[in-house]
């Protein structure tokens, strides 16, 4: 598969994070002092933790350390936002510092679990962060249950929940990501409810041998449950060889329509549709949360226009790369979280033009480790309080999804989504119609 030039080194390593990392962590359990115990430790639940008296690292009388190590932000913007929410009562009457966090380092061509264990030492040797914001989710099956075992709570950036994972990881939060399974499920209703399945003669569901067999098992089970027949496939495409083999096997298998499961890499689907555009191959895919570069027709290799026509997607973020700017900021104006959040940015002098994402992002943020630790019923500052506080969260609304709410399996996220069309005659995906639910019900 065919990759771009500019995209981040989590995607070399895909395979070895996917073999190695993803279900590696399968649970972590409460100590004295409630924070994870030892990956091969039972789960934590939720609605058991303690929450100590003593603050978390990073929380002075007066402070509280932010970190933003992906550099997900721009750094004027940032500390501006910062310093305009400070004015307006900072973070449990404290006022926050914001930095990229701790420096770490690893060779170019270490394994991603190399670079994760990395970057928790770095944390560990330098205990002034509560939360790490915008956790990349490459590294959060490595990386999250280990910051939290030192006490930081973690945000962790768009991408789908993966179940295994965050139960690993009770301090880290999906706050733009929906559980994968209830996405999975979601994808079957929508699909059928879309007319999606409509002449279909032969449909793949397709997820990666390492995936998560939980949401792959509930998709099945909801195809069965409407009587929709489709085949499980889990290829390898670890190779540009291994992408190849499986497309041309689907080919010589007639199949027409093509699901990937929740979840799957930018890199993974927009390489297998680049192969499919090469050998000619059309078939039908149906998918949520599709990855859409910074250009509907991508940053690198030109996926032709017709192609996307194909694509029957759905998503919860009305900022979605891809989409028509005017119609990203119609939507936001008219979610009263985003408006607060611009008018905090206004306060702040800065440009939305071309800082509006990411002012939002970290806006929100902050929005919801205030609304967690007011809804904690704790004095006490630690990721300990922000996970009790956000399972009691009801109604906290985002920014950054159109609608934000307590998912099925007890946490905050996205709760649903809108549908997404392809134009040809302005090359870009628009979103259309109204919220559908993101549910298993």
């Amino acid at each position: 598969m065919r990759t771009s030039s500019g995209t981040h080194r989590k995607t070399a390593y895909l395979g070895a994070l996917i073999l190695a990392g993803a279900l590696a962590l399968s649970g972590c359990t409460t100590t004295g002092t409630g924070l994870p115990g030892e990956p091969d430790d039972p789960v934590v639940d939720p609605a058991k933790i303690e929450i100590p008296a003593a603050d978390g690292p990073g929380v002075t009388a007066t402070t509280i350390g932010l970190a933003s190590p992906g550099g997900m932000f721009d750094e004027a913007t940032n500390q501006s936002i910062i310093e305009q929410m400070n004015k307006e009562g900072g973070l449990a009457g404290r006022s926050m510092t914001f930095s990229r966090g701790p420096k770490y380092q690893a060779a170019a061509t270490a394994p991603i679990s190399v670079w994760a264990q990395a970057e928790c030492e770095a944390f560990k040797n330098e205990p002034q962060y509560l939360v790490y914001l915008d956790m990349i989710n490459s590294l959060v099956p490595e990386q999250a249950a280990c910051v939290n075992k030192l006490g930081v709570a973690a945000i962790a950036l768009n991408e789908i929940q993966n179940p295994a994972a965050m139960k690993a990881a009770p301090y880290t939060f999906g706050l733009y990501a929906p559980d994968a399974v209830i996405a999975g499920v979601s994808l079957v209703r929508l699909l059928d409810d879309d007319g999606y399945f409509e002449g279909a003669t032969n449909t793949v569901l397709f997820a990666l041998p390492s995936d998560d067999r939980s949401v792959t098992d509930a998709m099945v089970a909801e195809l069965d449950a409407r009587g929709i027949s489709a085949a499980l496939e889990q290829p390898d495409l670890s190779s540009d060889t291994a992408a190849l083999n499986f497309i041309l096997k689907l080919k010589e298998q007639g199949v027409d329509h093509l699901i990937p499961a929740p979840g799957q890499s930018t890199d993974v689907v927009r390489g297998l549709l680049e192969t499919m555009v090469d050998q000619k191959y059309r078939v039908e895919i149906g998918a949520l949360g599709f990855p859409i570069d910074n250009s509907p027709l991508g940053s690198f290799t030109p996926v032709p226009a017709a192609a996307f026509s194909m694509v029957h997607t759905y998503d919860w973020r009305p900022t979605m790369a891809g989409i028509p700017a005017q119609q990203s900021f119609d939507l936001l104006l008219s979610n009263p979280a985003a408006q607060e959040c611009i008018q905090v940015a206004t306060a702040a002098n800065v440009n939305l033009g071309t800082q509006l994402e990411g002012m939002l992002r970290l806006c929100d943020e902050i929005r919801f480790l205030r609304a967690s630790l007011a809804a904690s019923g704790s004095d006490s500052v630690n990721a300990q309080a922000i996970a009790v506080g956000a399972h009691k969260l009801e109604d906290f609304t985002s920014a950054l999804t159109f609608a934000t709410g307590t998912q099925e399996n007890g946490s905050i996220g996205p709760i649903a989504v809108r549908k997404l069309e392809f134009s040809p005659d302005v090359s870009s995906f628009s979103f259309v119609g109204e919220n559908l639910s993101l549910s298993t019900k």
